[in-house]
């Protein structure tokens, strides 16, 4: 599961967009909070921080990955709403997410 995560991130990462909104993006996940909440942390650092919540899963076995991954994916779109992009950046942001959620 874990590189299946890390390849999505780096894709987002290395990501080429028009006009970006900012330098960094620190996104913080948890199942504390609610799935469709998206918090802004508030910092001086010129850096977007933000917090979503994550749907509560009692089945974290492998069987299961599918379902973890989809519901990462999702807050991580989420959070690219939050960003403040350009409508052709979030699409591409979206394309990199939509072409590493499925099986395999």
């Amino acid at each position: 599961m874990r590189p299946r995560i890390d390849l999505v991130l780096e894709r987002i990462a290395t990501a080429e967009l028009n006009d970006p909104t900012w330098s960094t993006v620190l996104l913080g996940v948890t199942d504390e909070f609610a799935q469709n909440r998206c918090d802004t942390i508030p910092n001086n650092d010129d850096v977007l921080q933000l917090q979503t919540g994550f749907p509560a899963m009692e089945d974290l076995t492998p069987a299961n990955d599918a379902a973890i991954l989809a519901g990462f994916l999702a807050q991580i779109k989420t959070a690219i709403h939050h960003c403040g992009l350009t409508a052709a950046d979030t699409e591409h942001l979206y394309a990199i997410i939509s072409e590493n959620n499925s099986d395999g």
